[in-house]
């Protein structure tokens, strides 16, 4: 018995770990071979000596337990822990993230170099290193830690998840001037789930057409840095709000769309669908909406005859359905107030009538519905596109309303010519002298036509060779296009640098006449450029030169001069004396300058007594000479003792006045200026 309490004290001591991760036994081998040779000599000893010996052993034996005791508690080894969850749930294709922390004794230390390395298995597979050379192929690439070891965050992610990868997964930390430690009491398995789970929507049972909304689609996933692609069926407002979930949960994101339901979304699937690597999970779910009645029309057999009697129904789409009714004559009457009305004695005069359905979201009335009485053709008309270009072809359709329907149609010129007989008739290279065209509509209860119909044709300017400048007193240039859309014109003179806008436009149908009037100086050549979407065209006009107009030029100048000298002489000799001596502008010898030189002096004397201080209120006079005043202007120069003669012709000059703004080859309108200086 003694014996054999040795030899499994050995073994059971052997088994003890130290705390730097490698498997390191108390005892040697060369321990235990004493201990062998040991328990071979007590074999041979006698009693007394054996018990003797057995004594000591038991007391050494002792005081290595309660050792080995002591450094299963001690405090230094509790301080190695780690964090993690025994499993966790992963998408195939996705990733998935390990949450892990840890504790270490630093003993009041700061240490700064990690190596942190997470195995799969038994320590067979480097699924993480510091050192990312010593990862194992089938991980490389796909594993990062997301956290910061210096923080002990030690938490891994593995992308591209597969089937293989469900661990067990071993964290190891080694920190420089510390130790080693591996965490192999906490393993982590992985759960790779091939198929992802169904989202979860969810949405009001019931809801108002008009009134907003909101869905939510709550999806599961493995991998927050690699959210799956969600998206939904209808058009609206898009956020999403993660939730907080156990440890080794898959995580849920909740994904909103806030939207305006309509009468058609009504009956139909609201639906979210989310994409994980290839693979699309999707839930629905079916919306019930509540809207007022819609698409409400008059119901009533094909046709009927003249003097016949017909029952109509209120037809309408509404949720609820519609529970009032009223029927009405084209000029309001009120006819009926039932689901069905009965109209006795029809013909082809019977008036339109609507009738309007009501529940208890609102009403809608339907379009007045003229009765389907037999009757010849009539509201024949030629039906095409709003316009085509020249030398393009076109379909035109003969279009009527008859009961029965028409059965024959004729195509005329608009000489009587027959063109053709189908329903459609179809024009080869069109052009602007294409003639008018018209339909017969023919049925078994008689015919009717369509009246000339001329096609709008679009093609690019013609300056017409009427085009000239003609001189009197003034030279006036009038440019003839012909063009359709109509044309925009731009004047320029004989260097093309300035252009100049048109002074009147006329127009008749296809024709536009644009005239410019000339004025002293006006160029010998003037050059007419028109243009539409579809081309353009020019054309250089000559115009006359007149005698008069250079008298008026010459005579211009004289004026100019005149002005000139009048000015001067009424600045020099005409504003009396008593003008305010601070007045600096539009005064002999006076400037700018001397306001300031008189301001500082003023300043600067009052500075000079002791105590005082100076304020100076500054006033600025926004577009000043915009906001002239003429009679107040001349009111003042007749006070000023200027010539009246003189003030009228300022006053005429000022007021009056013709403006308009030209941007580019657009001119605004012109309006009349009665304030303001030019």
């Amino acid at each position: 018995m003694r014996h054999q309490f040795i030899i499994n004290s050995e073994h059971h001591i052997s088994q003890y770990f130290m705390g730097n991760g490698k498997s390191r036994p108390l005892m040697t081998q060369d321990s235990r071979q004493n201990i062998r040779r040991r328990n071979k000599k007590l074999t041979k000893h006698d009693p007394e000596d054996e018990a003797l010996n057995f004594d000591a052993e038991m007391v050494f034996w002792s005081c290595l337990l309660s050792l080995f005791l002591w450094l299963r508690v001690s405090p230094t080894a509790v301080e190695w822990s780690a964090e993690m969850p025994k499993s966790v749930v992963g998408l195939s294709g996705s990733c998935v993230v390990i949450p892990c922390t840890f504790s270490y004794p630093a003993k009041g230390k700061t240490y700064t170099e990690f190596t942190g390395i997470w195995y799969k298995g038994y320590y067979e597979f480097t699924v993480y290193h510091t050192d990312t050379s010593k990862i194992s192929d089938t991980f490389k690439g796909r594993s990062s830690l997301t956290g910061d070891l210096r923080q002990n965050d030690c938490s891994l992610k593995i992308s591209s998840l597969s089937s293989s990868d469900t661990g067990p997964f071993i964290f190891r930390i080694e920190i420089k001037d510390l130790d080693k430690f591996s965490f192999g009491q906490n393993k982590t398995s992985v759960t790779v789930k091939e198929t992802p789970e169904i989202p979860i929507v969810s949405v009001e049972e019931e809801m108002t057409s008009g009134k907003p909304v909101t869905a939510t689609c709550a999806v599961s996933h493995s991998c927050p840095s690699d959210l799956p692609r969600v998206t939904w069926n209808h058009d609206g407002t898009h956020s999403s709000l993660s939730q907080p979930q156990n440890p080794g949960q898959l995580k849920l994101t909740s994904y909103t769309l806030t939207f305006t339901p309509s009468r058609e979304d009504h009956n139909k699937h609201l639906s979210c669908s989310a994409e994980f690597e290839g693979k699309t999970v999707t839930d629905y779910r079916t919306l019930k909406v509540k809207y007022p009645p819609y698409d409400v029309k008059v119901v009533s057999k094909p046709s009927v005859k003249e003097n016949d009697s017909i029952e109509l129904t209120c037809s309408s789409d509404s949720n609820p359905p519609a529970n009032s009714y009223h029927w009405f004559s084209s000029n309001g009457m009120l006819l009926g107030n039932k689901h069905t009305h009965k109209l006795e004695r029809v013909s082809r005069h019977t008036e339109a009538i609507s009738c309007t359905a009501i529940n208890t979201l609102g009403k809608n009335s339907s379009g007045p519905q003229k009765i389907n009485v037999l009757y010849p053709p009539y509201n024949v008309n030629v039906l095409t596109k709003p316009s085509v270009k020249e030398n393009d072809s076109v379909e035109l359709t003969c279009s009527s309303n008859s009961n029965p329907p028409a059965n024959s149609y004729q195509w005329f010129s608009s000489t009587g010519t027959t063109l053709a007989k189908s329903p459609i008739y179809k024009l080869e290279r069109v052009s602007r002298h294409t003639e008018a065209i018209s339909c017969t509509v023919i049925n078994t209860e008689g015919k009717n036509s369509s009246g000339s119909q001329k096609l709008n044709i679009l093609y690019p300017p013609e300056i017409k060779s009427e085009s000239s400048c003609q001189t009197m007193i003034l030279t006036v240039c009038a440019c003839i296009v012909d063009s359709n859309p109509p044309s925009e014109v731009k004047w320029f003179g004989p260097d093309s640098s300035k252009t100049f806008s048109s002074t009147s436009i006329k127009q008749n149908e296809s024709l536009t006449i644009f005239t410019l009037q000339g004025w002293p100086g006006f160029p010998e050549t003037v050059q007419c450029f028109a243009n539409n979407i579809l081309g353009n065209s020019s054309i250089i006009l000559e115009a006359p030169q007149n005698g008069i107009i250079k008298y008026i030029v010459g005579a211009s100048a004289v004026v100019v001069v005149l002005v000139c000298i009048l000015v001067y002489v009424v600045r020099k000799r005409c504003l009396p004396p008593s003008l305010d001596p601070f007045q600096f502008a539009y005064r002999s010898n006076c400037s700018t300058d001397d306001a300031i030189a008189t301001t500082l002096h003023s300043a600067l004397t009052h500075l000079d007594k002791k105590d005082s201080y100076v304020r100076m209120l500054f006033i600025d006079f926004s577009s000043a000479f915009n906001t002239i005043i003429p009679q107040q202007l001349i009111h003042k120069l007749v006070q000023l003792g200027l010539n009246t003669s003189l003030c009228n012709w300022l006053l005429d000059f000022l007021t009056g006045r013709p403006q308009a703004v030209r941007v580019g080859s657009n001119t605004s309108s012109t309006i009349t200026l009665n304030t303001g200086a030019p």
